[in-house]
């Protein structure tokens, strides 16, 4: 009697039964090796942010003394370039053969010794 009033169309055909099935075990063998992976990803998150954690202090105080390196850098370069150095009078003419030229210049030895006095070493390349 239950079978006289199933609907027809709705009978499925075993071998669409079994695909339909195959399919199913496929689909949730995949979703379960994909969780099994998403755990895996999951660990590796986990120990990383834990190794994270631990690096943070030591991180932040290697920070903190860059920064204040930095900071005492910065205080020497303005201290170094605020810095006057007296340059010796330019004299005219050409410093061996005593000719006067109009070009004024400074003699390397006055400049090297306003330079010392100031506290810049000066090499000669």
């Amino acid at each position: 009697r239950a079978v006289s009033n199933f609907n027809p169309q709705m009978n499925i055909k075993t071998r669409d039964l079994k695909e339909l099935v195959e399919a199913l075990e496929k689909a949730q063998a995949k979703a379960t090796q994909q969780g099994n992976i998403a755990c895996v990803l999951l660990d590796e998150v986990t120990q990383l942010r834990r190794h994270a954690d631990e690096k943070a202090p030591e991180l932040r105080a290697q920070l903190i003394e860059a920064d204040s390196e930095l900071e005492a850098l910065r205080q020497r370069i303005a201290e170094l370039e605020s810095r006057t150095v007296k340059m010796p009078h330019r004299n005219l003419g050409h410093p061996k053969l005593f000719l006067l030229c109009p070009f004024p210049y400074y003699d390397a030895e006055d400049m090297e010794k306003a330079l010392a006095a100031a506290g810049i070493r000066v090499e000669a390349e």
